[in-house]
């Protein structure tokens, strides 16, 4: 996946989402379903561990598409020789803390 043009980048980091069921995609509606469908019948604590269980895999799957898609971003600029360094901490601290502060 890495050595892939961006489009298709794009577009399979957009397929991994909806398979994850975030809410703008078709993905969400089938865990919606699923999740009216199953409160009466499973129990509310039981369908508490589901909908965490599903946000933490959720959690990883935006995680791994923010290193694909900046993977090319990072390798470019270290394969530009650039004197100015604060500028190169800058930018790869802002990179890690991105996942930081979406928690």
């Amino acid at each position: 996946m890495l050595s892939s043009s961006h489009l298709n980048k794009i577009i399979k980091v957009f397929f991994l989402l909806s398979l994850g069921g975030l809410p703008p995609f078709l993905g969400f509606l089938g865990k919606l379903i699923i999740i009216k469908s199953s409160l009466f019948v499973i129990g509310p604590i039981f369908l508490f561990l589901l909908v965490i269980r599903s946000l933490i895999i959720l959690f990883i799957y935006i995680r791994f598409s923010f290193i694909v898609l900046t993977f090319p971003i990072i390798s470019r600029l270290i394969e530009v020789e650039n004197n100015n360094t604060l500028v190169k901490v800058i930018y790869f601290l802002s990179i890690f803390i991105w996942p930081l502060i979406l928690l």
